[in-house]
């Protein structure tokens, strides 16, 4: 299956969990599954998960999640991937802003990745890959744990047998905070 979320300017199309992000509930984009998923000319915003992934949840995306021209802004989550959690998932971000998100780590949850959390997911079943190119990461936290701006890791709560691979080429990571790394 194939599904695409396009408009024309990130700045004026905003899809967002809540009005703002101390009255959202939940995240604002749930992705799940073997399916190819475009995201286009869009602002994720005031997204606010207490599982992982506080803008967006790429779980185990088997066929291909692509953010061109997004900006990912003012998400939180307790646990992985303030903004953007990518477990298991193959995914391209071209041309993105992912900016003044946080991983709070709130009741003792990991709380890694304030912009963007990379790890493998047994329950994939796949080798995934992330490429992040042409992009902003910036501003991002982790007040509990790793990675401001993003982390990846090892994931071996979700077991061990598959791998991730993270390229960013041309992006630059600034001004991104965490307490242990």
């Amino acid at each position: 299956k194939s599904i695409t979320l396009r408009e024309t300017d990130p700045t004026t199309d905003i899809i967002q969990a809540a009005a703002t992000q101390a009255a959202a509930t939940d995240r604002v984009i749930t992705a799940i599954g073997n399916k190819t998923i475009t995201i286009e000319n869009l602002t994720i915003q005031n997204g606010n998960s207490s599982d992982h992934g506080g803008g967006i949840l790429a779980d185990k995306v088997t066929g291909l999640l692509t953010l061109n021209n997004v900006v990912v802004t003012d998400n939180t989550t307790a646990k992985n991937g303030g903004g953007i959690n990518t477990g298991g998932s193959n995914v391209n971000i071209s041309y993105c802003t992912i900016k003044n998100n946080s991983a709070t780590g709130a009741g003792g949850s990991t709380g890694q990745g304030g912009g963007m959390w990379i790890g493998p997911n047994n329950g994939a079943g796949i080798d995934s890959e992330v490429n992040v190119e042409n992009s902003v990461i910036n501003n991002n936290d982790s007040p509990s744990k790793l990675g401001g701006g993003f982390a990846i890791n090892g994931n071996h709560q979700y077991g061990d047998k598959y791998t991730v691979t993270a390229n960013f080429i041309n992006t630059v990571i600034a001004f991104n905070s965490a307490t242990a790394g």
